[in-house]
């Protein structure tokens, strides 16, 4: 029923083409569909050139992933800093657009690690502080037939959104553009009941990502994965599931995603055993 692919996050940070290079040919031979693409810088990859790798071997890209470190805001920032997460993002969709894939989906409110204590009235206003800001963003996705996928992390990622009713309380007024990327590793931790959260998210859902509670393989851990699957056919989501996880042997995004063991017997074996327990599933 559903496309499933792959982030390269799992093998190699950054991605980068000579990393698209290696890792494209290796990810069609497992027998997935698609994969989804990180930009932690603009450039990492050229959007022409991937998209004619992914065609070559016979897969799609289904969505880019918005990297916010330290110094990309849309909240509780300096105008220029605001004014810069903007260009970046503006540049996400872009790229989005170029290669064919239909969302741009992250933590895009704010730097990942980035945490602070709010009011109600102060949370009202850091929310329409986004919307503003997002703003030109979504119009330009739109125009592009791009979606914007926001994401929500755990509470030691960041203060701004935790949960599936906060992610839309903070994009709600915003165009039909923007819409929420699910993240299970994330719902595992947040919501009291991930699977209710995921019928709440229910139309707004633009994307979604996939990775066992321990962020390694789906199907390795402790969720209820057939429960899931079934809540979100009934949402009607009909796009692809993504398996999101990490390289142990990159210190930068090993730190970042807090990786400090390896979670499978080898990288190729965490993608594979997951695509084989989602296939199995989903039929």
């Amino acid at each position: 029923m559903y496309a499933i692919g792959v982030n390269p996050w799992v093998w190699a940070s950054p991605v980068d083409d000579e990393a698209l290079a290696e890792l494209i040919p290796r990810i069609a031979a497992f027998g997935f569909d698609a994969v989804e693409l990180p930009i932690e810088q603009p450039g990492d990859w050229d959007p022409i050139r991937t998209r004619d790798l992914l065609a070559a071997h016979g897969l799609v890209a289904v969505g880019v992933c918005a990297v916010t470190p330290p110094g990309r805001e849309l909240v509780d920032a300096a105008p220029d800093v605001v004014e810069a997460t903007v260009a970046y993002l503006k540049g996400c969709v872009a790229s989005a657009a170029a290669v064919g894939a239909g969302c741009v989906g992250g933590p895009v409110y704010a730097s990942v690690g980035r945490t602070w204590r709010m009011s109600p009235a102060a949370r009202a206003a850091c929310y329409a502080d986004f919307r503003r800001a997002l703003a030109p963003v979504a119009e330009q996705a739109g125009e592009c037939g791009v979606s914007i996928g926001v994401e929500a992390l755990n509470r030691y990622e960041t203060s701004v959104v935790n949960t599936i009713e906060q992610t839309v309380e903070l994009i709600d007024g915003l165009p039909p553009s923007v819409g929420i990327m699910i993240d299970t590793y994330h719902m595992n931790i947040e919501e009291a009941d991930p699977y209710a959260a995921l019928a709440v998210a229910g139309r707004h859902i633009k994307h979604v990502q996939v990775s066992g509670t321990n962020r390694g393989a789906p199907g390795a851990d402790h969720f209820d994965w057939p429960r899931f699957f079934t809540v979100l056919r009934d949402t009607g989501y009909q796009g692809s599931i993504c398996i999101e996880s990490f390289t142990a042997e990159n210190e930068t995004i090993a730190t970042a995603a807090a990786i400090w063991r390896p979670l499978a017997p080898s990288q190729d074996r965490l993608a594979t055993d997951g695509l084989r327990y989602l296939r199995e599933l989903l039929g």
